[in-house]
């Protein structure tokens, strides 16, 4: 998860980048790797050598309330 102060634009553009970069712990050794960009977001689905899928989702929402921060 990941903050970003700024204009929705500046969010889209940094996350992004994040995205592009991003590089899934599994499949450890992934032999295709594709990236969708979806209405609110990516979806990156990496295929492993031994046949398995691996679906990681990113969305990108704007904080509307917060209560502030957490009091122990």
């Amino acid at each position: 998860m990941a903050t970003v102060d700024g204009t929705r634009a500046q969010a889209w553009e940094q996350f992004g980048e994040f995205v592009r970069l991003y590089r899934p712990k599994h499949p450890r050794n992934p032999v295709r790797v594709r990236r969708y960009r979806v209405s609110d977001g990516w979806l990156v689905i990496g295929d492993g050598m031994s046949g398995g899928s691996f679906p990681y989702r990113f969305q990108v929402s704007e904080l509307e309330w917060d209560s502030g921060p957490i009091a122990y």
